[in-house]
């Protein structure tokens, strides 16, 4: 118990910048979101969610992700923002962990549709927020960002995959606390 009081102390000692410190290389851009906490996780809640799809509407929600994120950080490539701009883009990032939780759990009651559309949106401030921090104008910066979270959400399909059996309460454990975590962090920046 005092080792996981340390590690949580620890992690949220630090400072609460989802995305800071970027460089311009492919391999800086491919590992940021393994890196960043708030990107793995939702990734991989989108690529869980995935799975509780037929194939080939399930298929859609990462692309509509990846689409919505590759638009809206070419858009975003060409803006110049305020500190206090990306911190309420860093906020609307950890609201959109907090919700994807609530909508991994009312799936059955949302629209395809609505779901689709949230994940939009999600990737959307997702990319934006990486096309005001990095040059998308580099093919290589972008390469490395949609490659690792195309990565990323095959390895959450491939989880829930494995889990959704006889197991679905660890995929809810997962989305549960990474909402937590997405709440503890926008407490933490207000």
């Amino acid at each position: 118990m005092k080792k996981s009081i340390l590690l949580f102390t620890l992690f949220f000692s630090l400072p609460v910048l989802a995305h800071t410190d970027h460089s311009d290389t492919f391999f800086n851009a491919f590992y940021h979101p393994f890196s960043g906490w708030d990107h793995l996780l939702t990734m991989l809640i989108i690529g869980m969610m995935a799975c509780f799809f037929p194939l080939r509407r399930g298929v859609l929600l990462p692309i509509i992700f990846v689409l919505s994120f590759s638009l809206a950080g070419i858009v975003a490539s060409s803006f110049v923002i305020s500190s206090t701009s990306m911190q309420l883009l860093n906020q609307l990032i950890w609201i959109s962990l907090i919700g994807l939780p609530i909508v991994h759990f009312f799936m059955t009651r949302l629209s395809t549709w609505g779901i689709f559309s949230l994940t939009g949106l999600i990737g959307g401030i997702h990319g934006f927020t990486h096309g005001v921090e990095m040059s998308f104008s580099s093919g290589t910066v972008f390469l490395g960002l949609i490659l690792a979270t195309t990565c990323i959400h095959i390895i959450g399909f491939g989880v829930a995959q494995l889990c959704v059996q006889k197991n679905v309460w660890i995929i809810r454990a997962f989305t549960v606390s990474s909402g937590f975590l997405g709440a503890l962090a926008l407490i933490q920046s207000i």
